[in-house]
């Protein structure tokens, strides 16, 4: 990919007020999650997505007018310095698994995800929900689900870069039938959405009723998908899911179940990932995930619009749960910590950010110590 000869700002780290006048130099040095929401507000394409390169928003250079509209949403720029200190606090905290029987056959884990969506489209709280399906080659599709069927369909975790919020173009020019939208994002998605509020670009977000976060450790890019699984020795047609534990699993079509090391999984992550605070998403309404359960989630209801989206799920008796045990939120929290230090450490490494990143480090020691005092 060329680099770009024009440059108004270089890009100088996350914790910077001062964006790019575009978002070339983070998608060349691959620090772009590709959450699709620059290629949703480019005015002249820019930034594109293509369906059949989907690792990053394709760069057209004569296109760009400079209005910085990408690097406004860009959740890669502008990082709050919070989100790197203590995890958010979640209202209520649940176990839970989906009582759906066609949903239950299909789901990455518990289910819950799926079972929320279902409830919100029958109750009418929303027109559709913004999510990603795949192809047969395991590249991410992203899809407008306005039925039960087109949820199922897209169930299950794809563990690549996915430009969901591409569809959010749709919400600003076209589809005026859709006024109520449920959006389900990994934690840059969501963040990026959050920079969109703030920055006030309303005809793509404001239409967005509920958010949805999946706990999120790591994601890798299509293509280095492709790499890790002709080295675990399997073909992209030939798996039918794939879900992360202990190890990297691959489930086949004939049964069979093949095994990779996460280490050797890391081997192929980009920067993107790797200067990421968020396991948990600090601005969804509810953020759901597993984290070594099996058949179950952990489901954190994290505001008032989340708690509404929850009760109309229980009340039609879409799932089954409890309240999640303190030592599975205990373990929710350490890989939220463990996150949140990687991503300074590579932070500081990556940007030459040291003072930067020793200043946050003292905000997260006092920050610590004030809440022992509480105590």
């Amino acid at each position: 990919m060329a680099t770009p000869k024009i440059r108004f700002y270089t890009y100088r780290g996350p914790f910077s007020n001062i964006i790019p006048v575009n978002v070339f130099e983070i998608i060349n040095a691959d620090l772009c999650s590709y959450c699709g929401f620059c290629t949703a507000v480019c005015p002249t394409k820019a930034v594109n997505y293509i369906f059949e390169e989907p690792d990053h928003p394709v760069i057209t250079e004569d296109a760009c007018v400079y209005c910085s509209l990408c690097s406004m949403v860009c959740p890669q720029v502008a990082m709050k310095k919070e989100m790197f200190i203590e995890p958010p606090a979640p209202k209520e905290k649940y176990l839970a698994r989906t009582k759906i029987e066609a949903l239950g056959k299909v789901a990455q884990d518990g289910g819950v995800t799926s079972s929320l969506i279902i409830a919100a489209l029958e109750e009418g709280l929303i027109d559709a929900a913004f999510l990603v399906a795949r192809d047969e080659y395991w590249r991410p599709v992203p899809i407008i689900a306005k039925t039960k069927e087109d949820v199922i369909k897209a169930a299950g975790s794809k563990y690549v870069y996915s430009p969901v919020n591409h569809l959010l173009e749709t919400l600003a020019y076209t589809h005026p039938e859709l006024n109520r939208v449920l959006a389900v994002g990994l934690p840059c998605q969501i963040r990026a959405i959050q920079r969109a509020r703030e920055v006030g670009l309303r005809k793509f977000v404001s239409k967005i009723a509920y958010t949805i976060s999946i706990m999120c450790s790591e994601n890798w890019q299509w293509s280095k998908m492709l790499e890790m699984m002709k080295s675990a020795g399997v073909k992209p047609e030939e798996v039918v899911k794939k879900n992360i534990k202990t190890k990297f699993f691959f489930y086949l079509k004939d049964g069979r179940t093949v095994e990779y090391s996460l280490k050797d999984a890391a081997k192929f992550l980009t920067p993107a990932c790797r200067h990421c605070p968020e396991f948990l998403s600090y601005y969804s309404d509810i953020t759901v995930g597993a984290l070594g359960l099996i058949g179950w989630n952990a489901v954190l209801i994290m505001n008032d619009k989340g708690e509404e989206l929850w009760k109309a799920t229980v009340e039609r008796g879409y799932v089954e749960y409890q309240p999640l045990p303190e030592e599975r939120w205990t373990k929710i929290v350490k890989f939220d910590k463990r996150k949140k230090r990687k991503a300074l450490k590579f932070i500081a490494a990556f940007y030459g950010l040291t003072e930067e990143v020793e200043a946050i480090k003292a905000l997260k020691k006092k920050a610590a110590e004030a809440k022992k005092e509480t105590k």
